[in-house]
């Protein structure tokens, strides 16, 4: 929490990321990169972190942007039933 402005701390929205994660499985695209990633500096993904950095590792990405909340709120019947 910040002390200063009296406001929660910043935490990352888990739901989406684990969705993304389960949507785009399969679905990763390479990219190139010229330091490989740290498991470091996933922690802030919680349980997440880990499939994360495994990703990267093996040189390809999920681009979020592709999945908005829009896109994800369409997607919620289906991902409700996995």
């Amino acid at each position: 929490k910040s002390v200063r402005l009296g406001l929660p701390r910043v935490e990352p929205d888990l739901w989406s990321y684990t969705n993304l994660l389960k949507l785009g499985h399969g679905k990763e695209v390479p990219f190139e990169t010229t330091e490989p990633a740290s498991a470091t500096e996933f922690e802030w993904l919680s349980h997440l972190a880990e499939p994360v950095h495994n990703i990267l590792e093996s040189g390809k990405r999920l681009a979020q942007e592709h999945v908005g909340w829009e896109f994800l709120s369409t997607q919620i019947d289906n991902l409700k039933s996995e």
